[in-house]
């Protein structure tokens, strides 16, 4: 009798024994895909997060808080799929500049029950990460000297055409001009209107319709609906438009940011932009039945673009 109450006992001892083994197994188990994954998800989640037209404008490392927190949701939660372990993740200490984290995740193991005695185990792993990186000059400090030249001042050239009404037998308009596509990028700043050159009369019928067909993109006003571009074949016709005399005279300029140009326009500087140009012109006495004029000329831009 004594050795049936022994076998079961040590059957009973083995199967708590093998509990505790199982237990503690997956404690381990857990513990460690647990660290590796937040680890990995982490560093692909900063680098998912970097302020891009920060480091092209400064050559410093910044990241998105808001996009990093999305994008180690959608990443550790990829990863967890198959798992079916429940997760609580907890975010510490988010820096922007210079970029670090610090990040906890709270794992539980399903319940074991041993002698009516139910047990849970949780496991918690917390990572902190700095994102680091190494200067193009292979140096190890992050600190780039102030005597290295990171912007570079440079220009750009475009050709712009005005179509113009005559009254009075003189054609003038003030106008605010966009930027051109091109110096819209990113590490490219401090934009103006450097100078203005190369005034000619359009009298050939391809001038004319570049003109009309660049004249919603170059200029802010030609959006309006009272005055989208017509393209009838009246407007098409060159010969409808004033084509006589030569002149000398350029369009004068004014740069909005910084107050200066070749005529004071401060009081069309009132739309609350920050980057705006304009653009006036006026034409000498023309003595012509005609009702248009077009002109054409070439803007100087002169900006500063990131070169590091």
């Amino acid at each position: 009798m004594k050795w049936s109450f022994a076998s079961v006992g040590l059957i009973v001892f083995g199967l708590i024994g093998v509990t505790i083994i199982m237990l503690f197994e997956q404690l381990t188990t857990t513990n460690e895909s647990d660290y590796y994954m937040l680890k990995e998800v982490t560093e692909a989640a900063m680098i998912d997060a970097i302020d891009l037209k920060y480091y092209r404008e400064t050559g410093d490392l910044k990241i998105i808080k808001e996009k990093f927190v999305e994008n180690f949701t959608r990443r550790f939660a990829e990863s967890t799929l198959l798992i079916g372990t429940g997760y609580h993740v907890y975010f510490y200490n988010i820096m922007e500049t210079p970029p670090k984290v610090t990040i906890s995740i709270n794992s539980t193991l399903r319940e074991y029950t041993i002698f009516n005695d139910t047990t849970a185990a949780n496991v918690n792993n917390t990572l902190t990460g700095i994102l680091e990186y190494t200067n193009k000059d292979s140096s190890s400090s992050s600190e780039i000297s102030s005597n290295e030249k990171v912007y570079e001042t440079r220009e750009f050239s475009k050709t712009y055409y005005n179509i113009i009404d005559i009254k009075n037998n003189v054609a003038a308009i003030t106008e605010r001009v966009n930027i051109p596509e091109k110096l819209k990028q990113i590490g490219i700043k401090d934009v103006k209107i450097k100078e203005i050159k190369d005034i000619k009369i359009v009298s050939e019928e391809q001038d004319l319709l570049d003109a009309m067909l660049e004249r919603e993109i170059d200029w802010a006003s030609a959006t309006k609906q009272d005055k989208r571009t017509n393209f009838s074949i009246e407007n098409l016709d060159i010969n409808n438009y004033y084509t006589g005399i030569t002149i000398n005279n350029v369009p004068q300029y004014y740069n909005c940011h910084e107050k200066k140009g070749t005529f004071d326009g401060s009081d069309y500087c009132n739309s609350g932009e920050k980057n705006e140009y304009y653009i006036s012109w006026t034409s000498p006495e023309l003595n012509t039945a005609k009702e248009k004029i077009v002109i054409s000329y070439t803007i100087v831009w002169e900006y500063q673009e990131y070169i590091k």
